[in-house]
């Protein structure tokens, strides 16, 4: 893939490079994989109907840009890698539109230079992580990010370093998938051509009504009759019965966990079948996901003979040895 590196001239300049590309976290979301965005939604914020969303109050965002820098000088230390800090942004010059910041780089390995992506991630998100024979793997989300950098970066493998819940280490390395990346990048090319066209994706109402609301503002001191709307009489009686139903619903979902606790006794974790009962902080039961829901095995990551090509437009500079240790 040929690619051209750009320096940021500062984060205004920085945002605009992200907002004409697809990064390596946004590659999820096209394929409805995402756990923070919606394709519906991406494609408006790329079309520039609505902003993008402001994470500088995230708990989350602002604790993983502290801890990266450690994170990844900790797990580097523990691999024996030389990592350095990436400043400039890669665009692909094959796909327009598909580009990646990335986090780190691992330099002078014996398979070659690679994407390093670091991840500070809590009990309650690994909780979550699908297992492969007991083992916890990262989600789908996080190996197209990986695969879309080491597409960018031309790369034979990239790595995945996080700390869990604080003080636990893992790094997961994943092979070029070829495949995969023919799949992001006309995923990429489809969803470009899409804004060109006009043609928005279908919603998921369930999830993106907080985006329908952005788009669809009130005008000030606005009416309209609209009897006679047959179909939007349906939906309002249909949005009161939800919320009278809603109501049955709590009382009946309390009336279930008495009886559940009073089925399990004292126990503090009952497995039953696919589901699992924990009693602590807080009353959950926990559906195991069946073979390829929620997308897990969607975009399998075996191991393939190497197919990738030498950096045709490789940068002089893609940052400095890690100088910020």
């Amino acid at each position: 893939m040929k690619v051209k590196s750009i320096i940021p001239r500062d984060e205004a300049h920085w945002h605009e490079l992200r907002a004409q590309h697809i990064g390596g976290s946004e590659v999820a979301a096209l394929f409805g994989l995402s756990s923070f965005m919606t394709p519906f939604e991406l494609w408006h914020i790329k079309k520039g109907n609505i902003e993008a969303p402001n994470l500088d109050d995230n708990e989350r965002v602002f604790w993983g840009n502290v801890l990266e820098p450690a994170i990844a000088k900790g797990i580097a230390q523990l691999e024996g890698f030389q990592i350095r800090k990436v400043h400039r942004y890669l665009s692909s010059e094959d796909v327009p539109g598909m580009g990646a910041s990335l986090d780190y780089q691992i330099i002078n390995h014996q398979r070659g230079t690679a994407p390093f992506e670091i991840k500070a991630v809590d009990y309650l998100e690994h909780r979550d992580w699908p297992e492969e024979n007991g083992v916890k793997t990262p989600p789908m989300k996080y190996a197209l990010q990986v695969q879309s950098q080491i597409a960018l970066l031309n790369s034979k493998w990239g790595c995945l370093g996080a700390l869990v819940s604080g003080n636990t280490p893992e790094k997961f390395n994943f092979d070029r998938h070829n495949g995969v990346i023919a799949k992001l990048s006309g995923g990429i090319e489809d969803f470009w051509y899409s804004i060109s066209t006009g043609k928005e994706p279908e919603p998921d109402f369930n999830k993106d009504y907080r985006t329908i609301e952005q788009l669809y503002g009130p005008d000030a001191n606005s009416f309209e009759d609209r009897t006679g709307d047959d179909q939007l009489l349906g939906l309002c009686a249909a949005y009161v019965g939800a919320r009278e139903d809603e109501k049955a619903a709590s009382k009946s979902k309390e009336a279930l966990r008495g009886k559940i606790i009073k089925r399990i006794g004292k126990k503090a974790r009952v497995k039953v079948d696919q589901f699992t009962i924990a009693r602590g902080a807080q009353f959950r039961i926990i559906e195991k996901a069946q073979s390829g829901e929620d997308g897990f095995e969607s975009y399998e990551l075996p191991s393939l003979p190497d197919t990738s090509k030498t950096f045709l437009n490789k940068p002089k500079d893609l940052g400095q040895i890690a100088s910020i240790f």
